[in-house]
């Protein structure tokens, strides 16, 4: 399956089979390309949608958007700039002193996959966050020095886990292995996303319906390290 092409929109619906979330809730993450010690992620969306329900999460597009965090604990924000693949975004240092996240244009580093900002000011307490279709996905591990690049791409493919307590908009890093991985090609448009604690206590999703169905396989899916439920 492809895994590093997102040529246009994909919705997925959870369905909920067996899970009590009045106690848990259902996390969807989004995994940019890149070492996993280059991001703190977060969850891109949460349901607590009740058991034998479904919820649709929103769509994975291709309104990438970032914005700046700087100063002192990271306290100062820029406002979100949208920035197309292939296109690179340059932060401004203001006579306020504060910083400003300017609009995108063609180039700067970036690859035709690729959205990135640039920092050509002194400012070297500054980290971008990313988001994909108004929702956060993830922000640099490092700060951006003088000259500095961020660049973001998405896999193909979902993280799926459960939680008793998330605090959303919270960047960490994350075990990867112990989310459920589920693959999918550009191609797909709609998929149904069944999730269960199974007959070994295991978290486990399965694919329901998918448009085109060839676009995703129909597992069982389950983490790596088979974490309990």
């Amino acid at each position: 399956m492809e895994e590093n092409a997102m040529t246009q929109s994909t919705t997925f619906v959870i369905k909920n089979k067996n899970i009590d979330t009045s106690k848990k809730t259902i996390l969807v993450f989004l995994k940019a390309i890149g070492s996993s010690n280059d991001w703190a992620s977060t969850a891109w969306e949460t349901t607590n949608v009740q058991e034998s329900g479904q919820q649709g999460l929103k769509a994975i597009t291709h309104n990438v958007a970032a914005n700046g965090v700087y100063g002192p604990g990271q306290l100062s924000s820029t406002a979100t700039v949208e920035i197309p693949a292939g296109q690179t975004a340059s932060f401004q240092l203001q006579k306020s002193g504060e910083l400003k996240l300017l609009a995108p244009t063609s180039g700067g580093g970036s690859t035709s996959q690729q959205s990135s900002t640039y920092n050509p000011t002194t400012e070297e307490n500054l980290y971008t966050e990313w988001s994909v279709n108004g929702n956060a996905v993830c922000r640099d591990m490092g700060a951006m020095d003088n000259k500095g690049h961020s660049s973001f791409q998405l896999y193909n493919k979902i993280y799926i886990t459960v939680a008793e307590s998330y605090e959303t908009d919270s960047f960490k890093l994350q075990d990867w292995d112990s989310l459920i991985e589920i693959p999918y090609d550009s191609a797909l448009v709609t998929a149904i996303v069944t999730v269960e604690k199974n007959s070994k206590n295991e978290l486990q999703c399965s694919i329901d319906e998918a448009r085109p169905s060839e676009a995703i396989g129909k597992g069982p899916f389950t983490a790596q390290n088979d974490a309990k439920l």
